[in-house]
């Protein structure tokens, strides 16, 4: 197991990040009461409309973000077989759905063939999933890290994801950007003390001109951590959104 490193902004046991971030970073579902709403029909009926929606049904995954990394793989084929991932705030859980068939996962150990592992951690419960480690917890707390690393090959990923985003409807806020980039820090932390090296990261982040200033400079701070870093917007995205993706390809070590 590595201990954890992080930078002078965070503790030195875990990541902090206020109550209002870990608030909205994880919870994932629709509560009751707002799916009740006007509103939240009308988002329940483009979604029954969309055709990715409908895709990704068909293909029985648990969401429609399934089909944005199937689209960022099958442009940069990270998801190898035998690979070890993590997936940060995965419920639902698609895309552990799509790491752990692309990397052949599985839950048990198999002396013969080589096996991916896939661990899925997130705060918010998730249906359990074929050849997918659930963790549950706040990836950022020493002893969650510990659990995760349990699970992996020598306490050690290849391929560390991160889909997290804080919940806001309609227009971006200076809020919401600042904690959409706060969570991409806390993932960005967990990857550098959990990546091997020519390690992949992948990030959600909310990449519009006018809160360039709250993401930029973590971008560059990844060209120094990693060989390339992307930003990509998957045709499963909707045109309207803010959201895009971080790809960060070979991590150069913590020495880097």
């Amino acid at each position: 197991m590595l201990a954890l490193v992080c930078r002078p902004r965070f503790s030195k046991h875990s990541i902090a990040l206020t109550p209002r971030v870990l608030t909205c970073a994880f919870t994932t579902s629709v509560c009751a009461s707002a799916a009740k709403s006007g509103s939240s029909q009308r988002w329940l009926r483009r979604q029954r409309e969309d055709a990715y929606t409908r895709q990704a049904t068909a293909d029985g995954y648990r969401a429609r973000s399934a089909l944005k990394l199937c689209a960022l793989d099958d442009k940069h084929r990270f998801l190898r077989a035998g690979a070890a991932c993590v997936d940060c705030g995965a419920s639902p859980g698609g895309w552990s759905q799509v790491a752990a068939e692309r990397i052949a996962a599985t839950t048990a150990a198999d002396g013969a063939h080589a096996s991916g592992v896939v661990v899925a951690v997130d705060l918010a419960p998730m249906q359990p999933l074929p050849g997918v480690h659930f963790v549950h917890g706040d990836f950022t707390e020493a002893a969650v890290q510990a659990r995760v690393n349990a699970h992996l090959p020598g306490g050690q990923a290849d391929v560390v994801l991160s889909d997290m985003a804080p919940a806001f409807s309609g227009k971006l806020t200076a809020a919401s950007a600042i904690s959409a980039t706060e969570l991409c820090e806390a993932a960005v932390a967990f990857a550098e003390q959990t990546l091997r090296k020519d390690g992949i990261f992948i990030c959600k982040v909310h990449a519009t001109r006018g809160f360039a200033m709250h993401w930029r400079p973590l971008k560059r701070r990844l060209r120094q951590q990693f060989r390339s870093v992307r930003v990509e917007k998957p045709a499963a995205s909707r045109q309207a959104s803010s959201e895009s993706y971080l790809v960060c390809l070979g991590w150069k070590g913590v020495d880097a």
